[in-house]
């Protein structure tokens, strides 16, 4: 699972990248995709998937949640004493729940962007949001 929400993390920033410089062409690894059309020049996008990957993003963020949750449950009940308990605990504190907050924070803001952006062509569509 874990490893999904950082493949979708990759493919935002990356297609974020690829529309940000779309007006100076291909860049960074952006332009042609091998699929028949040019990511500097295409403009949209598939609503259903974006109202898809908005779920995700949000389903992805609550269950990270849910994780840091069930870790801290299990350390409070659970006697365990000594150095290597220790340097888990330190390394819980001060690595592991930063960064998986900071990975649900950052699932909440692109669940954010793409629900503009999937809004806003539906609006310049006119199909709907």
């Amino acid at each position: 699972m874990l490893i999904m929400v950082v493949n979708s993390l990759y493919m935002l920033t990356y297609l974020k990248t690829c529309y940000m410089v779309s007006n100076q062409g291909p860049q960074n690894g952006c332009g042609s995709t091998g699929k028949g059309y040019d990511m500097s020049i295409m403009v949209g996008a598939n609503l259903e998937q974006m109202a898809s990957l908005e779920g995700q993003f949000g389903n992805e963020a609550v269950a990270v949640s849910d994780l840091i949750t069930r870790i801290e449950g299990h350390m409070t009940n659970t006697t365990w004493v000594g150095r290597y308990a220790d340097e888990f605990r330190g390394k819980w504190e001060g690595e592991f729940r930063p960064a998986l907050n900071q990975l649900v924070e950052a699932l909440g803001q692109a669940q954010t962007v793409v629900a503009s952006n999937r809004q806003n062509i539906a609006a310049a569509t006119g199909q709907g949001a």
